[in-house]
């Protein structure tokens, strides 16, 4: 009996040491398990990238390759897809890569973004990987009448009623899918359905149109045939790149306006310049209402000249050389001084009545020449005062635009002279005004003056001018201004305010207040 004890006590003990092996040494089994799963996770891999070219023009067909690779140790079942429309499905071995070569039309302008992303598959563990490549796209330019014969689009032009300046109207359609610039070059010539006059274009237009979509733009062009009429919304127009019946030197003339300074190409100049290659018109020819100005006159002869054009050859460029030159003896004495800021000419001055009559109609010719001698600006103005009693100075100022006008500072000298003047109609002429509450605020390069202005006489005033004329302690005019006021009834006051360039030390000034009666 005891044995049979010991031998039931002897297995329970070997039962309880095996569980307790159990206990101890199973988990650092499990362990071990998941270990290895974990270095099976750590194996499995994807990589996947994109080429694509830098640059396409809209209509190309663009090539580009996708590389996805198995980086693991495991194989994989894969998804690639791009933004593009492409997508591929299928087995990947363990460190094997796949390569696809894919192509699309690039249809619209701008930077296109291709997004890629591969997914791979192990069980049920998901590895994947993404990138990106952009690809400018540049709408492929056609020249308009280049785009038509084609079939990429159909177009009309058309008139406005206008002979000069946005005066065609310009309706395109496009007949495909994809985006384009449409380009309309300068010297085309437009030859009228109508009675109207034909046209020439004269500035590059670059016309951006949508796959499928009519837009309709204004074209920049002149008159070609000066004794007709504009042309009308009625008349439509044949282009033409040769420029017959017309001279060659009209194209010239219009390829020079295209990329002349903008403050070259008036409307005014342009259309004369054009009028002088045609009909050699003189100034009194002209049929532009209101009259073209001297820097129209000027500008329109630096396009021809700009051009290649021999500009001796014309009466226009005669007359304005003859006008320069002549200096007529008059009663007056002007005084005037040039400064160059900020792009602009600033040319002021006085003029002072040296006769024994009072005078108006004070005309002031200021001429630009260049280093040649050649003259590059012409402008007629007028000085700020309607009227000079004997002994009395009346001051101007006038700015010119040169950075607009291809002007460079160091190049030009600077004229001016007074050219005309008139017997004053002194019953015309009203001055009984009065000034009170006067402030002046002095600034380095400026000065303001504020204040009151009343009609203090027996007659109303229209065109009422408020000059100051500034100057330094020599007595020499650092600075001028005006202020206008349309009409003032007897008794009525109004507060004023003149800003002031200084380019000097102001010392004192001098405030005159003119105006015509109103009746």
């Amino acid at each position: 009996m005891k044995r049979l004890l010991y031998a039931i006590l002897s297995f329970l003990v070997v039962v309880v040491v095996l569980s307790l092996i159990l206990v101890i040494f199973y988990p650092f089994k499990l362990k071990g398990v998941k270990k290895e799963e974990s270095e099976k996770i750590i194996k499995s891999g994807i990589r996947v990238s994109v080429d694509l070219p830098s640059k396409a023009k809209t209509g190309e067909v663009v090539d580009y390759r996708i590389i996805v690779e198995n980086t693991g140790v495991f194989d994989l079942n894969v998804t690639v897809r791009d933004s593009l429309g492409f997508e591929w499905t299928g087995f990947l071995a363990a460190g094997k890569f796949k390569e696809f070569y894919n192509s699309f039309e690039a249809r619209i302008a701008g930077v296109l973004k291709n997004e890629v992303e591969a997914v791979g598959r192990y069980n049920d563990r998901i590895v994947k990987s993404s990138v990106f490549d952009e690809i400018l796209v540049e709408a492929t330019r056609y020249s308009l009448i280049d785009a038509g014969d084609q079939g990429l689009i159909t177009f009309e032009p058309r008139g406005t009623g206008m002979f000069m300046g946005k005066s065609i109207e310009l309706k395109i359609e496009s007949e495909i899918n994809f985006e384009i610039e449409v380009e309309v070059e300068p010297g085309w010539i437009l030859l009228s359905s109508g009675p109207g006059q034909n046209m020439i274009v004269a500035e590059t237009s670059i016309i951006r149109l949508k796959p499928q979509v009519e837009v309709e733009v204004k074209i920049v062009a002149y008159c070609l045939d000066m004794y007709k009429d504009a042309p009308s919304a009625d008349e439509t127009f044949a282009i033409q790149q040769f420029p017959e019946p017309y001279s060659s030197d009209v194209q010239k003339l219009m390829k020079c306006v295209d990329k002349a300074p903008k403050g070259r190409k008036t409307l005014k100049a342009v259309q004369i310049a054009l009028w002088v290659v045609l009909e050699n018109v003189s100034k009194r020819d002209i049929r532009i209402f209101p009259p073209p100005s001297d820097s129209d006159i000027c500008n329109a002869i630096w396009l021809l000249k700009n051009s290649g054009l021999k500009v001796e050859d014309y009466e226009l460029y005669r007359e304005m050389i003859k006008e320069v030159k002549e200096r007529p003896d008059l009663p007056v004495e002007i005084y005037y001084n040039i400064v160059f800021k900020d792009g602009k000419a600033f040319v002021y001055g006085e003029v002072e009545n040296l006769g024994d009559l009072a005078i108006e109609g004070i005309r002031i010719k200021i001429v630009l020449f260049d280093k040649n001698g050649s003259v590059t600006w012409l402008s007629t103005i007028h000085p700020f005062g309607y009227v000079l009693y004997p002994g009395e100075k009346t001051s101007f100022e006038y700015l010119i635009q040169i950075d607009l006008l291809g002007i460079d500072p160091s190049d030009v000298y600077c004229d001016a002279w007074v050219f005309s003047i008139s017997k004053a109609l002194l019953e015309n002429y009203y001055r009984e005004f009065q000034l009170s509450n006067i402030t002046v605020l002095t600034e380095d390069d400026s000065m303001t003056v504020e204040g009151i202005v009343e009609n203090a006489g027996l007659f109303e005033a229209k065109y009422v001018v408020i000059v100051i004329s500034v100057y330094d302690s020599a007595e020499n005019l650092v600075g001028c201004g005006f202020y206008y006021i349309s009409h003032m009834d007897v008794d009525q006051d109004k507060r004023f305010k003149i800003f002031v360039r200084l380019w000097g030390v102001a010392d004192h000034w001098d405030i005159r207040v003119e105006s015509r009666k109103a009746s």
